[in-house]
């Protein structure tokens, strides 16, 4: 994915099986060092040792026309391939799509606050109604319309759970 930071071009790889957002150290020197700060993070790849980021630094990354806050640790350029992987610790901060091959970065979309109420949701009701009351005389078998009519005022809705699972999808080859 093209990406920039302090609109410098880079090619970055998004990542969603690694947990932080690295940049080699060739590439750190090309934009043109921001500032910079030690750290003592270390982590591992796939089939790697334990590996020490040499620092880090907050930068704003240009995605699709859209600019974010990114926190970038920098390694040794022995250490990747890639110039950037963008990791999930700012991926989970913006939403990720994939069609057809094409990775597009957008801003997640603000929630609807109770007091934001749409237009949609204000429906006024004029006149008196029997809330029980169904209409099923268009219904010309009388046995259907009585099993309609017993459904509906046996109906007792049952209250679904949420759970906080939250699911990634990792893809591993270009093909199916």
């Amino acid at each position: 994915k093209d990406v920039a930071i302090d609109d410098v071009k880079i090619e970055a790889l998004i990542d969603t099986g690694s947990d932080i957002s690295l940049m080699r150290a060739d590439e750190y020197i090309s934009i043109g060092s921001p500032r910079f700060q030690e750290t003592k993070i270390r982590f591992s790849g796939i089939g790697s040792d334990e590996i020490a980021a040499l620092g880090e630094f907050q930068a704003h990354i240009t995605i699709d026309g859209r600019s974010y806050p990114i926190l970038i640790r920098v390694v040794s350029d022995t250490v990747l391939r890639q110039k950037l992987i963008i990791g999930t610790d700012f991926l989970d901060t913006v939403e990720v799509n994939v069609r057809q091959g094409t990775i597009t970065i957008n801003p997640i979309r603000k929630q609807i606050v109770e007091e934001d109420i749409l237009e949609i949701f204000r429906i006024d009701v004029e006149g008196t109604y029997d809330s029980n009351e169904v209409d099923v005389s268009h219904i010309q078998n009388a046995e259907h319309r009585r099993t309609i009519v017993t459904l509906v005022e046996n109906y007792k809705p049952n209250r679904t759970r949420e759970t906080d699972i939250k699911m990634s999808i990792v893809l591993k080859d270009d093909e199916p």
